[in-house]
């Protein structure tokens, strides 16, 4: 597993989706996903910390496990099957008892942006 960070969001003209790339923190390999116009507005915004009301929904989120005593600790995008799955990593405030939830890519990635939680990749889904 590799921590990645959002790299560029890039409009792809082709498949009118936007490209975001990722990379792992040492710049040698990429991950792409594609995203249609709002889930790549709502994470550009998250990357940037801006305050915006269609990202409210996550910031209920966030206030929940807040007032559960609990935080997002990772975000993990997995090799299931050669499918590639995504779960989030909650933990109490004392860092026991990690609960794996799973989620949509998307969503992970907006609330792993706006917790500072990192995003970690098996190494299968790399490009170099």
């Amino acid at each position: 597993m590799r921590i990645i960070e959002v790299y560029k969001i890039i409009f792809c003209s082709q498949s009118k989706k936007y490209k975001i790339i990722f990379r792992t923190l040492e710049n040698d390999k990429q991950f792409i996903l594609y995203f249609e116009a709002q889930y790549a507005k709502n994470i550009a915004m998250a990357s940037e910390n801006i305050i915006s009301v269609s990202l409210s929904q996550y910031e209920l989120v966030i206030n929940l496990l807040s007032k559960l005593n609990m935080k997002l600790n990772k975000v993990f995008l997995r090799d299931v099957n050669s499918i590639l799955n995504c779960i989030l990593s909650i933990s109490d405030s004392k860092n026991n008892d990690n609960i794996e939830i799973h989620s949509f890519i998307g969503d992970a990635i907006i609330l792993s942006l706006k917790t500072f939680s990192n995003i970690y990749i098996d190494e299968k889904f790399l490009l170099n």
